[in-house]
């Protein structure tokens, strides 16, 4: 019987003593890691019938107690800045829920491996964020809609770079 070579060269491995090496796991999306200190969000906003606009977020993160303590400070070209807060706590095993001060509800997010999932409701729709950690863990892609009866009214495609390095 002829083994294919991978499986060939595993029991190879095997039988000499030796482990093959490990396949690289994606690392797991911990928001209390990656927005603990200092991050960067440079982003394109477009608003369904408006054009693009440029969107910068500086992002400071703290725990406190229980809760990861987020402070933003968003710029949007053309318009004023303003700042807002997330109030994030565990739930149980990748499940966090908390309060966003523009959202109109309840925040609740869930880690699927590499990517933290958002929701909230806000005066604008329904808003839903995946967050994919770079293999690295030095930044994450953000990509935001809102929606409205069910009609994608506004996306936000963000990079959000960690300042104090991997994680």
């Amino acid at each position: 019987m002829k083994l294919p070579l991978p499986l060939a060269f595993t029991l190879a491995l095997a039988a000499c003593g030796m482990t093959p090496p490990a396949a690289h796991a994606s690392p797991v999306f911990d928001p209390f890691k990656f927005f603990l200190g200092r991050s960067h969000g440079d982003a394109q906003l477009k608003i369904i019938t408006k054009d693009y606009k440029s969107v910068s977020v500086d992002s400071v993160g703290r725990v406190d107690g229980d809760t990861l303590v987020i402070d933003q400070h968003i710029s949007v070209r053309g318009e004023s800045s303003k700042d807002r807060q997330w109030r994030l706590r565990r739930d149980g095993p990748g499940k966090y829920s908390g309060t966003l001060t523009e959202a109109t509800g309840p925040v609740t997010a869930e880690v699927e491996g590499d990517r933290l999932h958002i929701r909230y409701p806000s005066k604008d729709g329904a808003v839903e964020q995946w967050l994919s950690l770079a293999p690295d863990t030095t930044y994450a892609d953000n990509r935001l809609t809102v929606k409205k009866l069910g009609i994608v009214v506004a996306t936000l495609e963000e990079t959000i770079t960690r300042r104090g390095g991997p994680m």
